[in-house]
């Protein structure tokens, strides 16, 4: 490498160190500002804990694997800055300015990080990602710059959402090249598992304590109160906004933890995941989401049905199996958990009678617009004049329809419809490949996002989901691209595949 070179990067290894402490203290005056006592209190002690986090991977040689780890683990957590926040608003929208998460943060330092290492290094191997992949991605970014250009009426909100979709983009193409070993698929899916475990303890919390993480310390809702029959069921939502967020993201990272407690050996570790796995079950629960158990229910089926087949099994007794379990599960959990019982038994005046009249609304909407939509982000904004339900409900339930795929198609028309379900369809169809033509950790890992799409898929026919700014999605979908360039011959600490013996 060339002098000049060398005394570039010299400059770049002392700037850094500087520059992100400098922002890092303008971060913290802001929020310091904006905050109230006990908040500011939990702020610095967190910056000082990450301190630590970084300083002890610095001394251990482990920082790229913990930067890693953290950035996953914040995931479900919100906190951070709100820029350009409206406030307000007539109507719901499902992405509102330019907001910067801890996660963001973390994930913004590993990205910086592995941006000059890649930059510096002179053997670097060439960037990644799946073609087909980047070519409908691409097409749906064009659609939704034009649509927010020439059709959204309130382009801010368009604006807030393309932010999002680019920040998507991101998180799943650095993803593709950041792993490229097994150990780095194996942190993040234990990184989910300690998710699932932090859930857990916040749902318990709530659930029979209701001091620590409640509305009130969180700034939040944690919970949601649904009419059944005569009575009422209290649906937990953890640290996510509502009950069915949290079902959504548990129902996206368990997947992935189930297969990696079959494959792990050792036992203190599969301790740690059968506690994750379980404790998420219950959460689930009482999360209360119908959509969210049936979703998970199917991908735990039809995942199981492949990994026995692929491991020369008869699927139909993996099948029966996964049956059996389900069947126990359920019945153990019908008669001890009220909230279930209620949910699957009892009349849901706030739910599903909703949801058929607000699909007969989106279909009214792309009926009318079906090239353009009304407006990326403009859904609840647009909904009201094309109601033609006998009980009027966009005037009554002000907020979009409760399927994703339709709010697709009336926001920006049936191209970007298309477009997403290609990409969906491409998406499951190349974790199943990359399952079958994988081993061991990352065989874990496609699997493992195989189900979680599944049961997105699923799930998000009764469910209200904009894919475009769900960062576990994204964070997901790039772990799967780096598991369908995944080439073991490349991996250093992969283990070497038996050889079968040959008669001379």
């Amino acid at each position: 490498m060339s002098s000049p070179r060398l005394a570039l990067l010299d400059t770049i290894e002392r700037l850094l160190p500087l520059i992100a402490g400098l922002c890092a203290g303008a971060l913290l005056v802001v929020l310091i500002g904006s905050l109230s006592l006990k908040w500011s209190f939990f702020l610095v002690g967190g910056i000082a804990a990450a301190c630590g986090f970084v300083l002890l991977g610095t001394l251990t040689n482990h920082l790229r694997g913990g930067m890693l780890f953290l950035a996953v683990a914040l995931l479900p957590t919100f906190y951070g800055l709100d820029l350009l926040y409206r406030e307000g608003v007539r109507f719901a929208v499902q992405a509102n300015g330019f907001p910067v998460t801890a996660f963001d943060v973390v994930f913004f330092a590993l990205a910086a990080s592995w941006v000059y290492q890649y930059w510096a290094d002179p053997q670097r191997p060439p960037l990644r990602f799946p073609r087909a992949w980047g070519w409908l991605l691409l097409v749906l970014l064009a659609i939704n710059i034009f649509n927010t250009l020439f059709i959204a009426r309130e382009p801010f909100f368009a604006y807030s959402m393309l932010y999002a979709q680019l920040k998507g983009y991101a998180i799943a193409f650095l993803l593709a090249n950041f792993l490229r070993s097994g150990h780095d698929f194996r942190v993040v899916g234990y990184a989910f598992a300690a998710v699932l475990l932090f859930e857990t303890m916040v749902v318990l919390e709530q659930r029979f304590v209701g001091v620590i993480f409640t509305a009130e310390n969180l700034g939040r809702n944690i919970s949601l109160t649904s009419r059944v029959g005569t009575g009422t069921v209290v649906r937990l939502a953890g640290t996510l906004d509502h009950p069915n967020d949290l079902a959504m993201y548990l129902n996206l990272a368990l997947p992935w933890v189930i297969f990696m407690l079959i494959i792990e050996q050792k036992f203190w570790r599969r301790g740690l995941l059968l506690a994750a796995v379980l404790g998420a079950l219950i959460a689930e629960v009482w999360s209360g989401s119908r959509g969210g158990w049936l979703g998970l229910a199917m991908a735990f089926m039809v995942s199981i049905f492949f990994w026995m087949r692929k491991r020369g099994q008869n699927p139909l007794i993996g099948l029966g199996v996964a049956g059996t379990v389900v069947i126990v599960l359920f019945t153990i959990i019908f008669v001890s958990s009220s909230t279930f019982r209620d949910r699957l038994i009892e009349g849901d005046a706030g739910s599903a009678e909703v949801r058929y009249p607000l699909m007969e609304v989106a279909m009214e909407m792309i009926k009318e617009n079906p090239v353009g939509g009304v407006g990326l982000n403009m859904y609840a904004r647009e909904m009201v004049p094309y109601d033609r339900t006998n009980n009027f409900i966009a005037y009554r339930y002000q907020h979009p329809v409760h399927n994703t795929f339709l709010l697709i198609g009336a926001e920006t028309g049936l191209l970007a419809l298309l477009v997403l379900a290609t990409f969906v369809w491409l998406a499951i169809r190349d974790a199943f490949g990359s399952f079958m033509r994988n081993r061991g950790t990352v065989e874990a890992a496609a699997v493992g996002v195989f189900g979680a799409l599944v049961s997105w898929f699923m799930h998000n026919q009764v469910n209200l989901t904009a894919p475009l700014n769900d960062e576990t999605l994204w964070v997901l979908l790039g772990v799967l691209a780096a598991a369908i360039l995944y080439r073991e011959e490349e991996d250093p600490g992969a283990p070497a595949r038996p050889h079968l013996a040959t008669r001379s």
